[in-house]
């Protein structure tokens, strides 16, 4: 990729701020990956409880369907996650660099809102579970 990205761009001053754009949004995309990857491992650890819980004859109607919605917002995010990635992958390519980055950039804030409305959904399944526990 490097020796096709310094064919298309010449300018040194611009291939450093490309590149440089690059590492950031990728540094980003990692904190996000990481971020998703513990939503996905809480999930799957309240669905283990969750089918403790049926095994003991407990009514958990509720939490399947949080948990239905938890899983649903968590696979979006994935989405959205590779989707941001070929973004800026496509960055290097040196077509357009500023639409490019633009539209990552709101792929990237809708990730956000996502993420935390996953974490929302994720308290409300664990205050769900809690209740119907006691």
């Amino acid at each position: 990729h490097r020796a096709d990205f310094r064919k298309k761009i010449k300018s040194s001053k611009k291939r450093a701020h490309l590149a440089t754009a690059h590492k950031r949004a990728f540094k980003m995309l990692r904190r996000f990956r990481f971020a998703n990857a513990r939503y996905n491992h809480i999930i799957k650890r309240i669905e283990r409880r969750i089918k403790k819980l049926e095994a003991n004859d407990v009514d958990t109607a509720s939490l399947v369907v949080l948990l239905e919605e938890a899983k649903n917002l968590q696979a979006d995010a994935e989405d959205k996650l590779a989707s941001i990635k070929e973004r800026y992958e496509s960055l290097l390519t040196g077509d357009a660099p500023k639409d490019i980055a633009t539209a990552a950039r709101a792929l990237a804030h809708e990730l956000k809102g996502d993420l935390k409305g996953l974490h929302a959904k994720v308290i409300e399944l664990i205050r769900a579970l809690k209740a119907v526990k006691k």
